[in-house]
């Protein structure tokens, strides 16, 4: 009872302080009304966003009863990861890449525009943690190309390094900060009130998620040896009309099967990806413009190949 008490009244105290410094900065010293502005344009973009899902939604545009493509592709580990040194980068990076240009490639988002990735972040050290706790952050990238979309992997391998350690140092991205307020307001004020003061529900433009390495445990179904596995994020329910009014357009993950590495990718925009089939041929023609050859799980050959594979898994 008295802990609780003793939070509260610093959470107040913290909150009437930061808002008289808020107050100065902004109204006497101007140096936080940027910041303002930034967040007042990123809440009307969200509500003319909104407003356009529903216009498209009825406009005929979208199949009624559309659900979020997905594609899974296998990729053999030893040319992608020579890929990635050969532009100096990492395998990440080399993922990171790959989502951002089909930002690009689908229309989602133009050549010129700065897109954000999202990339979950394992803050767990192993030991101190159990291992059904959810030790999960999102470290953010924002970037766009500077020259070519194929050959930059250096610049998304550092701005990936900054990203991650300003999650192990706790930094709030700003994104979800509320604009120029101390961070004690989202705890006084009301959750409706609270969620229109950050931008959280919609962080990334896209989300790359590198799960690893498949854990030995995993490799076998009883005595049947595992082939491929992936992993797949699902958004249960998602309408159309929803899909078109959130920022995210492409949840992707990466997990590495002994000699390939398996590529998942869900793409959440109705207009970009109508259906699965034109997700895949976009990763496909995407892959292959790195010098890789990718494996759908939906065809027998390499490409975009013959159909003839386990499609009707997903």
């Amino acid at each position: 009872m008295w802990s609780e008490l003793t939070d509260a009244l610093a959470q107040y105290w913290a909150f009437i302080v930061g808002s008289l410094i808020a107050f100065y900065r902004i109204f006497i010293q101007g140096s936080n009304r940027d910041e303002v502005v930034r967040f007042m344009r990123r809440n009307r973009v969200n509500a003319l966003r909104k407003r356009r899902a529903t216009t498209v939604a009825k406009s005929g545009k979208v199949a009624p009863n559309w659900s979020e493509a997905t594609t899974i592709i296998d990729i053999i580990a030893d040319e992608w990861d020579a890929v990635a040194a050969k532009s100096n980068g990492t395998s990440n990076s080399l993922f990171v890449c790959i989502v951002s240009n089909l930002l690009f490639s689908s229309g989602a988002r133009g050549l010129n525009e700065h897109v954000t990735i999202g990339m979950p972040f394992d803050v767990s050290d192993g030991k101190t943690q159990e291992l059904r706790s959810n030790a999960l952050t999102m470290s953010t990238l924002t970037w766009k190309p500077r020259g070519s979309r194929y050959g930059e992997l250096f610049l998304i391998r550092d701005k990936s390094r900054e990203a991650f350690q300003k999650v192990a140092a706790n930094v709030v991205p700003e994104e979800v900060r509320p604009a120029a307020l101390p961070l004690a307001t989202l705890h006084i004020v009301p959750d409706r009130i609270a969620s229109k003061l950050t931008h959280a529900g919609s962080v990334a433009d896209a989300i790359a998620s590198n799960v690893g390495t498949l854990p030995d445990t995993l490799t076998k179904l009883g005595k049947y040896p595992v082939v491929s596995t992936a992993a797949r994020a699902v958004h249960p329910r998602l309408t159309a009309t929803q899909a078109l009014a959130q920022d995210l357009v492409i949840d992707a993950c990466l997990l590495r099967n002994g000699d390939h590495y398996t590529l998942s990718i869900n793409g959440l925009d109705p207009v970009r990806f109508p259906n699965s089939r034109s997700l895949r041929n976009l990763a496909i023609k995407e892959l292959e413009k790195w010098g890789l050859v990718p494996q759908s799980w939906e065809s027998d050959q390499p490409g975009l190949g013959i159909p003839g594979g386990p499609s009707a898994l997903f």
